[in-house]
């Protein structure tokens, strides 16, 4: 697969402040959704996976059309050598037509944190086993939003350590929405 260039000073969808808190407000509507794999359904009743919140939060802020997403096993990133997430911001049109990539760890590089300034809005692509498997959202002040299978729908800090891990170090790739 041919990756795209890194464009790091690409300006964000979300720049507006009508925009932003449009996110504020899809991430709200997220926040607490129990996890359950290959669902879109928000709320507390509802259940929903980490790539399926990230498609709610920008369809229901407006910075992408509806996608349809084909079903997955929730555990790819332990088997595979390939990455479902990052092959759909690369390849899909999608996604291609909306999403810069802003940075990207190089494979089987050792963690290096971004140097680049992260925006509400970003996508962030995490290494979850051998590949970038799990994606949430840039909010705000380093916080993003993310589904975990017992955790839901929640916000963590960037600077956080989750499971022994450097939630930072586990970051491989930003994909920023682009203005229309």
């Amino acid at each position: 697969m041919i990756l795209r260039p890194v464009i790091p000073s690409a300006p964000s969808y979300y720049a507006a402040p009508d925009k932003l808190a449009r996110l504020r407000a899809a991430a709200a509507e997220l926040r607490g959704t129990p996890f359950f794999p290959n669902s879109e359904a928000p709320g507390r009743d509802g259940g929903i996976d980490c790539v399926r919140a990230l498609h709610y939060l920008y369809r229901t802020s407006v910075a992408i059309a509806p996608i349809a997403i084909s079903r997955q096993t929730m555990d790819h990133g332990q088997h595979s050598d390939r990455s479902l997430l990052i092959e759909a911001f690369e390849s899909w049109p999608e996604l291609l037509a909306r999403f810069a990539c802003v940075w990207r760890r190089a494979p089987d590089a050792e963690p290096k944190l971004p140097e680049l300034e992260l925006l509400p809005g970003d996508a962030l692509c995490f290494i979850a086993g051998k590949v970038p498997h799990h994606g949430g959202a840039l909010l705000e002040h380093g916080d993003f939003l993310h589904a975990l299978r017992r955790h839901g729908v929640h916000t963590m800090r960037l600077d956080a350590v989750f499971r022994g891990w450097s939630v930072l170090g586990r970051l491989a790739a930003v994909y920023r929405p682009l203005p229309r």
